[in-house]
């Protein structure tokens, strides 16, 4: 559940700062996508994995 959380976080911070670039530059969609989304996806996607990975580690020794 960790990771569809950060998942569903990421999600509300990208739809958010593309529609703000959109509307502060007039900037349509899909070239907004590829300048504020595509090219973090990966690093993004990246660093969920480390932190379900993370929690599922530290769970025990916060318990």
């Amino acid at each position: 559940i960790n990771t569809a959380a950060m998942a569903l976080g990421l999600s509300a911070c990208y739809i958010l700062g593309t529609l703000w670039f959109m509307i502060s530059t007039g900037t349509p969609l899909w070239a907004s996508l590829v300048s504020c989304v595509f090219p973090f996806l990966i690093g993004d996607v990246l660093k969920i994995i480390a932190g379900a990975l993370l929690v599922k580690k530290l769970r025990p020794a916060l318990h």
